[in-house]
């Protein structure tokens, strides 16, 4: 479902003309160390408030992203939530 979510976020910025998805994606991974903040933003060529207002946004799609993928494992939408909880509950213990 991670990797789904993570696969169709980077079609969606692809298709935005998003062309560093790479960066983006590295301050989703909890196993993988993102750049500094300000580093990602130079790559970008924005200000730093103005990255951390892109990788807001970034990261509520995710979300939502996110919750489409489960939504789409389970019989009802009030299952989300709990298969949620226990997805983080395995990632945390993985």
């Amino acid at each position: 479902m991670l990797s789904r979510a993570v696969d169709r976020l980077g079609r969606e910025c692809v298709e935005r003309g998003v062309t560093r998805f790479d960066v983006l994606r590295r301050f989703l991974s909890a196993g993988e160390e993102p750049p500094a903040l300000a580093e990602a933003a130079a790559e970008f060529g924005m200000s730093l408030p103005g990255f951390k207002s892109l990788l807001h946004r970034f990261r509520q799609r995710y979300r939502e992203v996110l919750l489409e993928e489960v939504g789409q494992t389970v019989g009802s939408v009030g299952d989300v939530a709990e298969e949620l909880r226990g997805l983080l509950a395995a990632l945390r213990e993985g």
